[in-house]
């Protein structure tokens, strides 16, 4: 064959190899391109700790993306003391972690099913010690972005509330503004992660601490409230009430702060009047339950002593009781302030 011949074939093999070769490639991009678009459409169901692939994000930009820059920056230390914040990456969804040497708690996406989708997975959590791993749903979202509505004291934490000894794993949930809704505990044994049940609902528990209540206009605007306990005692509270206000008694609220006392745990709820003039329920008297864990039934039960006194509404009354580490509370905002 001739060196022309020999070349002119040459070519054409080269170009048809080449040919084949982009072929290739073109099919081979086209996989993950319909696998990103399907990605896309199902991160649009999820929840709040969703937004793109891992991939195309650094560490740093999905922390922020997460968490409150409050939260990263020292309020970490004190909201959730003892936990490192992080967050895992599993289906292309982004969920916050709180990590607690072995202890670890995936906030939101536990479950697919279409009754937990619809709930966005925000208040799912996971929780892991290593060996177990459960799944639960809370009523509030632990922390985060988007978590405005949340007080700013201690959320989770472990503290021993058993008595025996070993620390168990606390979820407090509460509003800013306290009263205006529910308050919610959750505590989790961390050797079998099985929640640790209440007797009763903590609501009806502090509901039932007041039978009756009289009021008795004295004049002046000055109305006094006879309050009569479950035992059959009384409490005798002097209120002023603008004068030509229409009121009546409205009992007690849902539970609306808990608290700990030598690792016990105390819930507050306000029992008061409504009036024509005021918006939601003016407090007259606090009412506060303690409940202690029963090993027998192994769940908490409310003390048969409560207290009823006249409410304190200012807000140094309730930070005062409610933050556990005052020292740890002052060190996370000068290390925010000090960020800012």
């Amino acid at each position: 064959m001739s060196n022309k011949v020999r070349g002119t074939v040459l070519i054409m093999l080269m170009t048809l190899m080449c040919g084949c070769s982009q072929h290739k490639n073109s099919s081979a991009q086209a996989v993950p391109d319909a696998t990103k678009a399907e990605e896309a459409t199902e991160l649009q169901t999820i929840s709040e700790e969703i937004v793109e692939p891992a991939s195309e994000k650094t560490s740093e930009e999905i922390m922020e993306m997460l968490w409150d820059e409050s939260e990263l920056h020292g309020y970490d230390m004190f909201l959730y003391p003892g936990f490192t914040l992080g967050y895992s990456e599993e289906n292309g969804q982004y969920h916050k972690t709180y990590t607690h040497d072995i202890l670890c708690i995936t906030a939101g996406g536990v479950d697919t099913d279409s009754e937990i989708q619809s709930d966005s997975g925000k208040t799912w959590i996971k929780i892991s010690n290593g060996i177990i791993e459960k799944a639960d749903k809370i009523a509030l979202q632990i922390g985060g972005k988007n978590c405005e509505d949340t007080s700013w004291q201690e959320r989770l934490f472990l503290m021993d509330l058993t008595g025996d000894g070993i620390d168990e794993l606390v979820i407090r949930q509460q509003y800013a503004e306290m009263g205006l809704r529910e308050a919610y505990l959750y505590v989790y044994d961390t050797e079998t992660l099985e929640r640790i049940e209440f007797s009763e609902d903590i609501d009806s528990i502090l509901k039932s601490v007041i039978s009756d209540a009289s009021m008795t206009d004295k004049g002046e605007g000055n109305v006094e409230f006879n309050i009569t306990d479950s035992k059959g005692g009384n409490c005798v509270i002097e209120k002023n009430i603008p004068e030509n206000s229409q009121y009546e008694w409205a009992g007690v609220t849902s539970c609306k702060f808990i608290y700990f006392q030598d690792n016990q745990i105390k819930c507050v709820a306000s029992a008061g009047y409504t009036s024509d003039d005021q918006i939601g329920i003016c407090s007259v008297a606090d009412v506060t339950v303690t409940l202690c864990y029963n090993s027998d039934t192994k769940c908490f039960e409310p003390e048969a002593d409560y207290v009823i006194e006249e409410s304190d509404e200012t807000n140094d009354y309730y930070f005062d009781k409610v933050i556990i580490d005052k020292t740890l509370e002052e060190k996370a905002r000068e290390a925010l302030e000090e960020w800012n």
